[in-house]
């Protein structure tokens, strides 16, 4: 077990590699954006799969066979993965930004929650033979145990296996008062909502993937650093310590923001 969680880890051959050939200013500087703050979180999704190795490989192959692509709504094939954000044309880049706000996100409930459902008696009658509870026709609470020493690849990975198999029996379930009102006005007054992030949030993120490029193409903050000033005439971090954050915070975000095949 532990030499798969190294692997998983620690694979050398996960992330793209960029150097000073293959890197344009095009790749690490997202100053454009600032006219087009609402385009953010889809550059980000973009960007952040184009980090990932096997997503590249994957996108040529189905280039190369001419075969239909299941990403095309996040990740143009047109484009994806040579071509940076920056030379994606406005009009795709609509399509992408509302593809990437039609989906909502995951909503997390706690255990307090699910607690006072079935001591107000909501959960009777609803357990599936999947040991979820089947709220209405189209919503259900389901636990998970999670293993995060496997990294966030294999924990989607083990949870598209899951969905597919509990998406098939959903549609053959038929739980019992599914039109609860009383349920429905008791769920409203609860406050779970997942809180949205701001531009500015994804703004920071594309920041700090840039300055990730930049310093794993020429070796060393440092230089990273000087080639920023020269292009941008004005620093691109203040100091040593923000441009650190930036290299090892990154991964943790292609981990989050990646469509991971």
């Amino acid at each position: 077990m532990k030499k798969l969680v190294k692997k998983e880890k620690d694979d050398p051959n996960r992330y793209w590699k960029w150097d000073k050939k293959t890197l344009t200013q095009d790749d690490w500087d997202f100053h454009w954006l600032e006219e087009k703050k609402d385009k953010c979180k889809a550059v980000l999704v973009y960007e952040c799969s184009r980090e990932v190795i096997q997503l590249r490989e994957l996108a040529n192959d189905f280039s190369s066979k001419k075969k239909e692509w299941p990403f095309e709504n996040q990740l143009p094939l047109e484009f994806f993965p040579h071509k940076p954000s920056k030379q994606i044309p406005n009009d795709v880049l609509d399509l992408m930004d509302d593809w990437s706000n039609s989906i909502p996100h995951l909503k997390t409930v706690d255990l307090q929650f699910i607690s006072e459902l079935q001591g107000e008696g909501f959960l009777e009658g609803r357990t599936t033979n999947f040991q979820t509870f089947q709220l209405t026709q189209t919503k259900e609470i389901a636990a998970f145990e999670i293993d995060w020493k496997l990294g966030a690849g294999q924990i989607k990975k083990q949870f598209s296996e899951w969905a597919d198999v509990a998406s098939k029996r959903f549609k053959k379930v038929k739980p019992q008062n599914t039109d609860d009102q009383e349920l429905n006005d008791f769920i409203s007054r609860m406050s779970y909502e997942p809180v949205n992030q701001t531009r500015s949030h994804y703004d920071a993120r594309l920041k700090e993937l840039g300055a990730y490029r930049l310093q794993m193409a020429v070796g060393s903050w440092k230089e990273a650093a000087k080639q920023a000033f020269d292009t941008l005439l004005k620093n691109l971090y203040e100091n040593q310590a923000e441009w650190i954050e930036a290299n090892k915070s990154t991964p943790n975000t292609v981990s989050q923001y990646a469509v991971w095949p």
